[in-house]
């Protein structure tokens, strides 16, 4: 009998050593619309908005990329407009976040103003950027590869810096659709990569080169923009976000240039090339 009394005591013991669950109320933060911006060649600006949420909150995107869940955040229905202080233009709303503006004139180094408004929320977000100058592509050609039982596509590429700039962004499209035009690329969910690049040496040439792993496609797309440096901390920033390891990792801060909610509005000069890959 007196077997079982200490094993009872100890067990007794550890449970009234057990704190009592105590409930906190951590206030939520307010969801915003968060902005995004896509620059096609000529005269066409494309702006995603969308809304944020909290770590609190379950994640919008289920087990398998629930896409039905992410549409959700998604915002249609707002009054979007672009202004360059002598012209104003409200963009048309082509669902799904998506709105477009198919006149707008970029003039370098002047400032454009975004204006953004969801009258179902009573929510209104603006931002203000420059235009950067057009950088071209001198020479751009692909190679596609079978190493390490996958294939990959190497990119290779050269351009020169007229303007005295820093900062640039080579983007790579692949898209399944006929059409190898930069809105059949870009203005859909096909794959992309993009890479960072610093060059401050004006009138000398860039030699660069992207491996693209896991790519097995015919042609690609390839543009490259200079950008802000504004904009270039900005996905600095975001791809530290992406590949950071919760409770391991330092939070990430994004900088943001829309006042009253997040994300990035830029109308940079993209010089896009489709691109025949070749196999090596």
């Amino acid at each position: 009998m007196k077997n079982w009394i200490y094993p009872i005591a100890l067990l007794a013991l550890v449970s009234s050593c057990r704190p009592k669950p105590i409930d906190i109320d951590v206030p939520q933060a307010e969801s915003k619309l968060v902005v995004s911006s896509i620059s096609v060649p000529d005269r066409i600006l494309v702006i995603n908005v969308s809304r944020s949420f909290t770590a609190l909150e379950q994640s919008p995107v289920g087990e398998g990329g629930d896409t039905a869940l992410l549409n959700q955040l998604f915002v249609s229905g707002c009054q979007v407009f672009l202004s360059n202080g002598n012209e104003s233009q409200r963009l048309l709303d082509l669902g799904n976040g998506m709105y477009a503006g198919t006149e707008v004139t970029r003039v370098v180094d002047k400032e454009y103003e975004l204006t953004v408004y969801d009258p179902k929320k009573d929510q209104q977000v603006s931002s203000k950027t420059l235009v950067p100058p057009q950088v071209s592509l001198n020479n751009v050609t692909a190679q596609k590869r079978y190493r390490y039982e996958r294939f990959e596509i190497v990119v290779d590429f050269t351009f020169t810096n007229t303007s005295g700039g820093s900062h640039y962004l080579v983007n790579c499209y692949a898209n399944s659709d006929e059409g190898a035009t930069y809105e059949n690329f870009a203005l859909t969910y096909g794959r992309s990569e993009s890479t960072l690049i610093e060059h401050s040496a004006f009138g000398e040439p860039y030699n660069g080169s992207i491996v693209l792993s896991d790519w097995d496609n015919d042609t690609i797309l390839v543009s490259l923009s200079e950008i802000t440096s504004e904009y270039y901390d900005y996905l600095q920033a975001r791809d530290r976000a992406s590949t950071s390891v919760p409770f391991l990792s330092e939070p990430v801060s994004l900088p943001t240039n829309v006042e009253g909610g997040y994300g990035f509005f830029t109308a940079h000069f993209p010089d896009a090339r489709a691109v025949e890959v070749k196999p090596q």
